[in-house]
């Protein structure tokens, strides 16, 4: 085991990235990223290696995710994107009777890299630091030539949220946020980059008549999407420094 130590936070875009060019400048052909709250299968690896040696153009593969949901493993699928709604989706129809699935994008909790097309796409954008950053780099990847594949033979527990639990919270609902309008207004057409404005505004807005009523926690949530509007309309991306309340 290997361990590299920062000299800051990079977030999962920029940490993922010095670890993967830690094993590609070690001659690695593949790298397989795993967050620290997975548990894969004992085959899941034999099997996404399997499947990647018979398809050439996949950029990236990825397992099946199954996260704990009320006591019930809820089983992940083909990831799709939706810029008419400016949502990522992961709960597509897995086929367990085919070797591999196409997919827009494919979570970060587990992403099995091509070194070729990951060096070529230059990795995650930091400017995402944290959440959507998976979703950019497999759009990037598919609009390259490259594939994103979900592979059902292999499988993992993914309990979620961990990094950014309790007191983090606020992370999450600046960076999801803030990073959403990034994504949406990046990738989709000139034409529709209005509507993304309009339809997470009116998110937004349906949170600022409601979170208010929910106490602190509420309170607090709110306010941290506001603050990754704000910062998304200031041009302010990659690490933020106003999460400190």
């Amino acid at each position: 085991v290997h361990f590299q130590k920062l000299n800051e936070n990079l977030g999962f875009a920029g940490g993922s990235n010095a670890g993967v060019r830690y094993c590609l400048d070690r001659g690695a052909d593949w790298v397989w990223l795993l967050n620290n709250d997975t548990e894969p299968d004992k085959e899941s690896l034999a099997n996404l290696a399997q499947f990647a040696a018979t398809e050439p153009k996949a950029g990236v593969l990825g397992a099946v995710v199954h996260t704990p949901d009320n006591g019930v493993l809820v089983e992940s699928g083909t990831g799709s994107i939706d810029f008419k709604k400016a949502k990522t989706f992961e709960r597509g129809q897995v086929d367990h009777t085919v070797p591999t699935q196409t997919c827009q994008w494919l979570s970060g909790c587990n992403l099995f890299f091509r070194a070729q097309a990951f060096i070529e796409l230059g990795g995650f954008d930091a400017s995402f630091f944290l959440y959507f950053e998976d979703a950019d780099l497999c759009h990037r990847l598919n609009k390259a030539g490259w594939s994103c594949l979900l592979v059902p033979a292999a499988s993992i527990k993914h309990i979620g949220g961990v990094s950014t639990g309790e007191s983090l919270s606020v992370w999450r609902s600046y960076y999801h946020t803030r990073n959403r309008i990034h994504f949406f207004m990046r990738h989709s057409d000139p034409s529709a980059r209005p509507q993304v404005l309009l339809t997470i505004g009116l998110h937004l807005l349906r949170h600022l008549l409601v979170l208010p009523f929910r106490g602190k926690r509420g309170r607090r949530q709110l306010k941290a999407e506001l603050l990754g509007l704000r910062d998304y309309l200031q041009g302010k991306l990659g690490k933020a420094d106003c999460l400190d309340f």
